[in-house]
């Protein structure tokens, strides 16, 4: 069971934003089954528009930036309520390994230009899509470029050992606690 007692209100945008019980005590006799029929109220025309990801800085670590196929410039994703799950969905974007995604906002020098959009705000993905513009996200921004991401998609979390101080021999190290 992943949900019990669910108590929408409708104006919900998914389920998992309806308030819904802490434990649950359900057995499968109460799973249900939904089907789903085309909605007879007004619709969102299906988008065509496309959208390309990129880093500035590097392969595997930069700024990242975003563009619609609508138009030809570049523009940064606002640090908004951006999380780990956005991270790995960028990650993904960009056909890079995600699962050690990690971000943090730009230092000053890898701020985008001033003359550049910021394209996404308020990221909040679930974690399952393909790529951020399948994200639900705000539809305007109020970002500066203080507030860019850097995005970084390591292929794996180093482990190394520290350098021991040079010209000192036999060394050794334990784990405590862990």
């Amino acid at each position: 069971t992943v949900m019990d007692d669910l108590a929408c209100t409708g104006t919900e945008s998914r389920l998992d934003l309806c308030s819904q019980a802490s434990t649950e005590n359900c057995a499968h006799s109460e799973d249900i089954w939904l089907t789903c029929q085309p909605s007879s109220g007004p619709s969102t025309p299906t988008t065509t528009t496309t959208w390309q990801y990129r880093l500035v800085g590097g392969t595997t670590a930069g700024r990242l930036e975003a563009r619609s196929s609508s138009s030809a410039a570049w523009g940064t994703v606002c640090d908004d309520y951006f999380g780990t799950t956005d991270a790995q969905v960028a990650c993904r974007s960009l056909g890079l390994t995600y699962t050690y995604a990690t971000y943090r906002t730009v230092t000053t020098s890898e701020r985008g230009s001033t003359s550049q959009p910021t394209v996404m705000d308020n990221l909040a993905c679930i974690g399952n899509e393909a790529t951020l513009d399948r994200c639900s996200r705000a539809s305007s921004e109020d970002c500066s470029h203080s507030e860019d991401i850097f995005l970084s998609c390591p292929s794996s979390v180093s482990s190394a050992t520290p350098s021991p101080p040079s010209g000192s021999a036999n060394w050794q190290y334990r784990l405590v606690g862990g």
